[in-house]
């Protein structure tokens, strides 16, 4: 549980720095030959811490998503998420692994095999709480996913991403239950797995429905400035003019062969062929105070004679 005051992102660390010390130890047990009764006592507080660890790592990382605001963090802090789920379902394996191997029987002084001492957990037990604590990571990612899809602004990207780690969760779910038949007691492990495939089947669902619905929505309608007059003008070949003074006369005259010298087009419509003719360049900006009106053409080209129309 959160309290007030505390840091979460610290906090976060330190539940990943644990993870790293508990999978020190898991390495350190894996070198062995053979595993002690201490081994085997340590190999279950470490399944459980890493339950308790897992759990407290995932709650500071919501309450961290919940202060970010940027699509770029948010994509940065879900990496972190997947880092850790895949980091500790891979913990999780590695010590069931380790209870797998079949501890050899002893015999003792008269010759008989020797029993386990009550002390020792039985090997069934050790694969129970293993099993247990895989289904409780398992669990904790839906959760997560759950928590993820309630958020408005989600885009396909991340949409994709949350159908990928489905996918990795049905994979560890499917080889989980093939484990489970080996228990004693499997019949309510077993509906709780299937309980959580269940999850996952509707989760797959949404997901679809939501990428569909993304697909489908109009962009953001852009609001067009309002378009001139001759925004429907025949298409004519204009010369451009580059503001060189030396090209003027040569551009004039194309100009009122191709613009200024047809009798159909309105004194509106030249003008806006005028505009687009010196755009690009200095020129443009001799005409660009004058508005899109009749009137404004002939001054608009009384003003680039002025400047450029020159012995």
């Amino acid at each position: 549980m959160l309290t007030r005051g505390t840091n979460p992102r610290r906090r976060r660390d330190a539940a990943a720095g644990t993870i790293k010390l508990l999978e020190k130890r898991v390495g350190t047990l894996e070198l062995k030959e053979e595993l002690t009764k201490g081994d085997v006592q340590s190999i279950l507080r470490m399944s459980k811490l890493l339950g308790d660890v897992s759990n407290d790592f995932k709650a500071y990382h919501f309450a961290i998503m919940d202060h970010i605001e940027s699509d770029q963090d948010a994509e940065a802090e879900q990496e972190t998420l997947d880092q850790h789920e895949t980091k500790v379902m891979e913990l999780i394996d590695r010590i069931g692994e380790l209870i797998k191997e079949p501890s050899e029987e002893k015999k003792d002084s008269d010759g008989e095999f020797s029993t386990p001492r009550s002390s020792e957990p039985p090997l069934n037990v050790v694969k129970d709480q293993i099993v247990d604590r895989q289904l409780d990571v398992i669990e904790g990612s839906v959760l997560g996913i759950q928590r993820d899809l309630g958020k408005a602004d989600l885009d396909v990207p991340m949409l994709v991403n949350y159908m990928d780690k489905i996918k990795r969760l049905e994979g560890k779910l499917e080889g989980l239950e093939k484990e489970l038949l080996s228990l004693d007691d499997f019949g309510r492990r077993l509906e709780r797995a299937s309980e959580i495939e269940r999850t996952l089947f509707g989760l797959r669902v949404k997901i679809t429905r939501l990428m569909e619905q993304t697909k489908k929505e109009p962009s953001p309608k852009v609001v067009e400035p309002p378009l001139m007059a001759g925004v429907n003008l025949p298409r004519i070949e204009i010369p451009k003019f580059d503001s060189n003074i030396l090209n003027w006369r040569s551009f004039w005259e194309q100009f009122q062969a191709a613009v200024h010298d047809k009798p159909q087009l309105s004194e509106v419509d030249k003008l806006t062929y005028l505009r687009d003719a010196v755009k690009g360049g200095p020129a443009m900006y001799v005409i660009s105070g004058l508005t899109q009106t009749a009137e404004s053409y002939g001054e608009a080209i009384q003003c680039l004679k002025d400047c450029y129309n020159r012995p």
